[in-house]
């Protein structure tokens, strides 16, 4: 791929001061870098969170909208519709190590994942919509491909 045309992940890890947390949390918190490590960059899904992306990609398909609750994921949309190709999700080599969004105790934990659960559907309606007004067939494979895995994932 064009180095000038792909997004880079760095993987996520969500372990600070994970020893000093329940079992339940340090779980949640391996299963989430798994799942950014083996889904999001593997499968070219979309960046999350914290990733770069070359200025050329930004001035071709436009720059990020930072009033969109989920712009990580309706990048990856814009930036397929804008080029008209697959835009891959790279691994960044470097770790980063971000703070469990997760409580202290089990009544904690429940109370975080039902206000995740709620941002994410949200956030994941929000993509949808943007994908099914932005997409206009072009490239037709790779947004369908995607547009499964997203779906799948």
């Amino acid at each position: 791929a064009d180095p000038k045309m792909v997004a880079w992940q760095p993987p996520l890890f969500y372990n600070w001061d994970l020893d000093k947390r329940p079992f339940f949390v340090r779980v949640t918190g391996i299963i989430r870098a798994m799942m950014m490590l083996g889904g999001l960059i593997s499968f070219d899904l979309n960046p999350m969170s914290t990733f770069s992306y070359p200025l050329e990609l930004g001035a071709r398909t436009g720059y990020l909208n930072p009033r969109y609750g989920v712009d990580d994921i309706i990048a990856k949309v814009r930036w397929m519709c804008g080029t008209g190709e697959s835009v891959p999700v790279e691994l960044l080599p470097i770790p980063n190590i971000s703070g469990p969004t997760s409580g202290s105790n089990l009544s904690e934990e429940l109370h975080e994942w039902s206000r995740q659960v709620r941002r994410w559907i949200v956030g994941a309606s929000e993509s949808f919509h943007y994908f099914l007004i932005h997409f206009r067939g072009t490239p037709l494979i790779s947004g369908l491909v995607w547009f499964f895995l997203f779906f799948l994932y």
